[in-house]
């Protein structure tokens, strides 16, 4: 041990420097919740998102809507005249294909021999 003395409890205070002296600022204040009040919080963000979801994702009303825009007296344009209607009214035309290229999966080497 040394020999130095033990300054008392009231010169402990002497020694530190006074708050104009101080390099550091002082801590900020810690704020504390109480369970209660976390729980509140919770609750209120779990009733808000929950009755968020029910709004929103509960079914359309079965009502009839109002066409907005009717097609039926309008003229069809010349070139829509003209058109197949769907498809099997389209011409069945086949194009001739050109000679097998090298390469090719010809009818050798699918035939099953």
């Amino acid at each position: 041990m040394t020999d130095a003395p033990q300054p008392e409890k009231g010169a402990v205070e002497a020694i530190r420097p006074a708050t104009e002296m101080r390099l550091r600022a002082d801590r900020p204040p810690v704020t504390r919740l109480s369970r209660k009040t976390l729980v509140g919080i919770g609750a209120v963000a779990a009733f808000g998102i929950g009755g968020t979801l029910l709004v929103t994702l509960r079914p359309a009303d079965q009502k009839p809507r109002k066409e907005l825009f009717s097609t039926a007296g309008h003229a069809r344009p010349e070139g829509l005249a003209r058109l197949a209607r769907n498809y099997t009214e389209l011409p069945k035309v086949i194009p001739k294909l050109g000679p097998p290229l090298p390469g090719d999966l010809g009818k050798p080497m699918l035939d099953p021999t």
